[in-house]
């Protein structure tokens, strides 16, 4: 359990910065209601794994394979 500091940078920026910024304005100034705050949050999860999937891959290949 030590590497939890990046996660939770990633975590926090996906889900705060990018999900709720494009809820907002997929709901409002697109009119979207509902179903744009839906898809605000869709961007905030897939950001987060996609982000966390890479950060997985770097760490075990980092692990692996000692320079």
């Amino acid at each position: 359990m030590t590497d939890v500091k990046i996660p939770l940078v990633i975590s926090f920026f996906s889900y705060w910065a990018l999900g709720v910024t494009t809820s907002y304005i997929f709901a409002f100034p697109l009119n979207l209601g509902t179903q744009g705050v839906w898809f605000g949050f869709i961007m905030g999860l897939s950001s987060t794994a996609i982000m966390l999937t890479i950060r997985f891959h770097l760490m075990t290949k980092k692990e692996n394979h000692p320079s």
